[in-house]
C-alpha cells in the first residue's frame, strides 16, 4: 500500500510537472501574442496616421489640379481670341489700328515701363545710401522701397490688362467692320444670282 501511494505521488508529481511547463509554455506564447498585438497596434496606429496624410495630399492635390485645370481654360480661351486675331485679313486690322492707336495715347508703353524701372532703381541706391549713413531710417526705407516695388509690380499688371483688352477691343471692332464689309458683297452676290 505504501508503494502505491509512493506511485500515485510519483505520477502526480510527473503530472504536476508537466502541467507546470505547459503552463509555462503557454505563459511564453500569450507574452509573444501580447508583444505581437502591441506591434500590430503601433503598426495600426502609424497606417492611420498615414492614411490622414494622405488623405490630406490627395485633398491638395485635387485642388491643384482644379486651378491647373481654370488656368488650362484660360490660357485655351485666350488661345482661341489669339487665334481668331490671326484669322481677320490684315488690311481691315491696319485700317482699325489708327482706332487703338487713339484709345492708346495715354498708356506709358515701354518708355513708360522703363522710366518707372528707373525710379526702382534711384530707390535702392537711396536705400543703399540709407543704410550705410543713417541705420536707423532702414526700416522706414525698407517699407518705402517695398511698397514701391509693389506698386511697380501692379502697374505691370495693370499694364499688361490694358493691352490685352486694347487687342481684344481690336479684335471686336475689326470684326464688326469685317462683318459689315462682308454683308453687302453677299447681298450683291445674291442679286446676282438672281438675275
Amino acid at each position: 500500500e505504501h508503494r502505491r501511494c509512493m506511485w500515485h505521488a510519483q505520477v502526480h508529481e510527473h503530472l504536476l510537472t508537466e502541467c507546470r511547463a505547459e503552463a509555462q509554455q503557454v505563459v511564453r506564447q500569450l507574452r509573444v501574442q501580447d508583444r505581437r498585438l502591441e506591434e500590430s497596434r503601433r503598426s495600426k496606429a502609424a497606417a492611420e496616421a498615414h492614411l490622414g496624410d494622405l488623405g490630406q495630399l490627395l485633398v491638395q492635390g485635387r485642388q491643384e489640379l482644379e486651378q491647373e485645370q481654370n488656368a488650362i481654360c484660360e490660357l485655351n480661351r485666350e488661345v482661341s481670341e489669339l487665334r481668331e486675331a490671326c484669322y481677320v485679313p490684315a488690311r481691315l486690322r491696319r485700317e482699325s489700328g489708327f482706332l487703338v492707336r487713339a484709345l492708346d495715347q495715354g498708356a506709358g508703353g515701354r518708355l513708360n515701363t522703363r522710366k518707372h524701372l528707373r525710379g526702382i532703381e534711384a530707390c535702392t541706391k537711396l536705400y543703399e545710401g540709407v543704410s550705410s549713413q543713417a541705420p536707423s531710417l532702414l526700416p522706414l526705407m525698407g517699407r518705402v522701397r517695398g511698397d514701391l516695388e509693389a506698386q511697380f509690380a501692379r502697374y505691370l499688371q495693370l499694364e499688361e490688362a490694358h493691352n490685352r483688352a486694347l487687342q481684344r477691343f481690336h479684335v471686336a471692332v475689326t470684326r464688326d467692320v469685317y462683318s459689315r464689309n462682308d454683308r453687302p458683297a453677299s447681298a450683291e452676290r445674291r442679286r446676282s444670282r438672281g438675275a
